[in-house]
């Protein structure tokens, strides 16, 4: 099994043994367009992926942002799902200072809800 599969089936006990051995949690599968590990699982319905891969990045000390979870917080916007929003820019200092794209999103797919929380919680220019 790789680890883009595991990702895609929910194994998060597999995630976790792959980032605790040392793989990179932005790892990319070629394809259409490059997918992340974290992508892989929340596209497939595993949000417990995105919070095992965004924990054990925070565990390391590292900041939740850059490619492995941009791809995943524009899904969000787009399906409307504020739960994983909030978690996203909770954990990802960088998340919030890039918020105009992920605004844009929200607004064109009429997710007000979610509109309404990024103006709220992103930097005041």
């Amino acid at each position: 099994m790789t680890i883009f599969e595991a990702a895609e089936t929910g194994d998060v006990g597999f995630v976790e043994k792959y980032l605790k051995n040392g793989g990179d949690p932005c790892a990319t599968i070629d394809g259409p367009w490059a997918q992340t590990i974290a992508y892989r699982g929340y596209a497939n319905g595993h949000k417990n992926i995105v919070k095992a891969i965004a924990e054990y990045v925070l565990c390391e000390g590292l900041n939740v942002s850059g490619v492995a979870f941009f791809d995943v917080l524009c899904s969000a916007c787009i399906e409307g799902d504020l739960e994983m929003v909030k978690f996203l820019y909770k954990t990802g200092e960088e998340l919030r200072h890039s918020t105009d794209s992920y605004l844009n999103d929200a607004i064109k797919n009429n997710r007000q809800d979610i509109a309404a929380y990024i103006l709220h919680v992103r930097p005041k220019k």
